[in-house]
């Protein structure tokens, strides 16, 4: 059997479903999406879903100001609620090095137009009451950062792109990548030729198996990364802002009435997908709960509720890193029209928004309306083909997520 579309997608988590609907929304309907499984369902699912507008660089703060853009627009757009809660972010310090890392992302913040100050003590009781800030020296609030539910943003895109004609297979695989004269010409799936103009490889942790299947590398790993969700606990507020604490690898955001509550920890491991069965799901990814026992306590000081909270549930994604703590997004260098949407670095969620348009942007207009040319899968060296050193490298990424540094993560 053969089919022939103008694209065809591999992975429906958000980034997929995302890119499936911006193209059919400019107006290319010759789509097909590919999902080995079921929509939402890989790292997708465990995600916290968090919305922050400031980042490390120039390039990324203006590509989550077109995500927040973007899914502020959706629901007028689809129909479709992703239920976004725009309650805002605090951030804490608890050491003079942080207090100053800090004042240098208030200026950048500032520098780059985003609503970003510091505050007192008497506001962060009235916006976290169930915040302690004793030892905490100073605060940010950014006020229209927030939380949105991942999946129901992955099937905003998905329901979206579908109403745009967008076809949409589950349960089938990439079990092939066509090339031919150095570019991309199509997938086989499910026993079937897919002839395509251009292919896109979303496909989370297992975009690097993807795009090997092309004689393409991927120099990114995926870094098994956790969260755990309590019980409804006394003070704490469905609208209350997401709360940082990087000195302790923490954030914090309401679940309900209950707190979620994820960590950088400096230890996390990576998880080679090559190593994985072949029905291997990623709710049955296990959590350590060791993880929790070691640094909940320091979490604890700030939120004395959590210390006895009880907990509902915790779950484990693994979301994709690369050497340098940064996306690989763009046309593949040795393979033409192959497109990689990848290497998230815990960021795939709150960036979907602007991914799915920048993507598009460049299949359908030649070139993305922001430059992606910092991002460009190609940047790496030959030296992060060994396994190890790439492993290695990317875990570092993930355990020095909220190290000091001059930017903003």
């Amino acid at each position: 059997m053969r089919t022939d579309v103008r694209v065809c997608i591999i992975g429906g988590g958000a980034l997929g479903c995302s890119i499936a609907y911006y193209l059919a929304r400019m107006g290319c309907r010759e789509v097909l999406l590919l999902e080995k499984t079921e929509i939402g369902a890989g790292s997708t699912s465990q995600a916290a879903g968090l919305v922050g507008r400031l980042r490390g660089s120039a390039l990324m703060t203006d590509l989550m100001h077109l995500a927040v853009r973007n899914l502020k627009a959706l629901r007028e757009e689809t129909g479709e609620d992703p239920d976004f809660h725009e309650v805002g972010s605090i951030r804490l310090a608890l050491t003079a090095a942080r207090e100053e890392e800090l004042r240098r992302q208030v200026a950048f913040g500032k520098r780059h137009g985003l609503q970003i100050d510091f505050i007192g003590p008497a506001e962060a009781r009235r916006l976290v009451p169930a915040l302690e800030i004793a030892g905490v020296r100073v605060m940010t609030y950014i006020p229209d950062d927030g939380f949105v539910d991942p999946y129901l943003l992955t099937m905003a895109f998905a329901k979206g792109a579908r109403r745009h004609g967008v076809q949409i297979r589950r349960g089938v695989a990439a079990e092939g990548i066509l090339v031919e004269d150095g570019a991309v010409a199509g997938v086989v799936a499910g026993g079937e030729e897919i002839r395509a103009q251009w292919v896109v490889d979303a496909a989370g942790a297992w975009s690097e198996p993807v795009a090997a299947m092309a004689g393409i590398r991927v120099p990114q790993f995926p870094v098994r990364h956790q969260l755990w969700v309590t019980a409804d606990l006394p003070g704490v507020r469905p609208d209350q802002p997401v709360v940082r604490i990087p000195d302790a690898y923490a954030y914090v955001r309401p679940e309900v009435r209950g707190l979620l509550i994820g960590f950088f920890e400096p230890s996390a491991v990576g998880l080679d997908p090559g190593t994985l069965r072949r029905d291997f799901e990623m709710r049955f990814l296990p959590t350590d709960d060791r993880v929790l026992a070691t640094w909940a306590p320091p979490v604890g000081a700030q939120f004395p509720a959590l210390l006895d909270a009880p907990i509902v549930r915790g779950c484990a994604g693994l979301p994709t890193f690369t050497p340098d703590g940064r996306f690989l997004l763009g046309e593949a260098p040795t393979v033409k029209r192959f497109v990689i949407a990848s290497g998230c670095c815990a960021h795939g969620i709150m960036t979907a928004p602007a991914v799915g348009q920048l993507v598009a942007e460049l299949i359908l207009e030649g070139k993305p309306s922001l430059d992606l040319a910092p991002l460009s899968p190609g940047r790496f060296g030959p030296e992060y083909g060994d396994r190890s050193r790439l492993q290695a490298a990317c875990e570092a990424v993930h355990n020095g997520y909220y190290a000091l540094s001059p930017g903003y993560r």
